[in-house]
Order: C-alpha cells, then structure tokens, then sequence
C-alpha cells in the first residue's frame, strides 16, 4: 500500500494489505482499524483509536470536508479539521437516525439541534433550519449569519419569509435580500 505524500509515494507499513477499504479522501480502513492520512504531513498515517471500524462511516458535505463521523456508538466531530493527530470527539446528545451534514462547511443537525464545529448552538427551531446561501441561515424564525466561533441571530430579520435576492451563487449575489418587512442591503434596511 502506498499513500502520496505530494512530491513521491511513501509504502504504508503494517497493513492488512487484504483488507484496506478507501472510506474518502483522507480515512481508510483494514481489518485492524481506521486510519487518517495526510499526504502533508510528516506524520503521514494515524490510527484512530475509540472507533468501532465495522461500523465507522464518514459523513461529508464536500470531497473534502471530512468533519463529522459514525459508528455504532455515536457521532464524532474531528475538532482539528481533518488534519494530524485526528481528535475525534463524540457529540454528547447527537441523535444518530437523524443526523446529517448541511450544505455548508462544518454545520450539521439532527432532530433536535444545529452543530457547527461540532458544538449544539442555540436556534429557534431546528427542525426548520436551513442555509440560504453566502454564510446565512433560516429557520421560521430567524435568520442568522456565520461568525468564525458560531452562527448568531440577525435581530428584526423574519425567517418565515426572509430570502436572498437573484442569488445563485456566492459570486453572482450582489447582496440583496427582503422579508415581509422590508428590503435590505448587505443586512442595512433600504427606504
């Protein structure tokens, strides 16, 4: 088994060469356990120790967003990003039948909350909550918007009816939006 680590292949020692399974991007699997790899680092491979690996399944919104994680006994957010040691930590409370990875980096929910980065942060009505586009959120509400630490409450915003204007895409947003209340630009009230 070999890994590229960017500028030639390096042989991965102590693998059940009969065994290993390509999980995505950066995990893979063998009858011994799971593993993260990283072609960037020194480092290179870590086995992943506490996870069950029959079970084990990453959950990604994107190729390479590999944040949150499953197995059998819960769900897990890697609270270093993907990258050497691979810390993964479980979500005390995270409902398994129900969760599922959002449209946006590091922002999942299940049936009762909204992770981002792997912590429950407080939403009116999770069941509800959806993402709008260009770093905001809705649900029937509230809108929100996304800090680096947490996703917060835009104030005066209805949720039931807020929604961006001719937005397709965050390049082609020019930063309109309305809501039964008024229009808006950039979040400033238009006259």
């Amino acid at each position: 088994l070999y890994y590229d680590a960017g500028e030639s292949y390096i042989v991965v020692k102590d693998f059940d060469i009969n065994s290993v399974h390509i999980l995505s991007s950066h995990f893979i699997k063998d009858k011994h356990g799971i593993y993260l790899v990283r072609y960037d680092s020194k480092q290179g491979i870590k086995k992943i120790e506490g996870i069950d690996p029959r079970s084990f399944e990453v959950i990604q919104n994107d190729a390479n967003h590999e944040t949150y994680f499953k197995d059998v006994n819960g769900i897990y957010f890697d609270e270093v990003v993907g990258k050497i040691p691979g810390n993964l930590v479980k979500i005390l409370g995270a409902d398994q039948s129900s969760f599922n990875v959002l449209d946006y980096y590091l922002l999942a929910k299940d049936k009762n909350h909204v992770y981002y980065r792997g912590i429950p942060i407080q939403i009116s009505d999770p069941s509800t909550f959806e993402v709008i586009g260009n770093g905001y959120f809705k649900d029937d509400l509230n809108v929100y918007s996304r800090s680096y630490e947490t996703i917060k409450v835009i104030p005066n915003l209805d949720g039931c009816t807020y929604e961006l204007i001719d937005y397709e895409n965050t390049y082609s947003w020019k930063g309109y939006s309305k809501d039964k209340n008024h229009t808006y630009y950039r979040g400033k009230i238009l006259e």
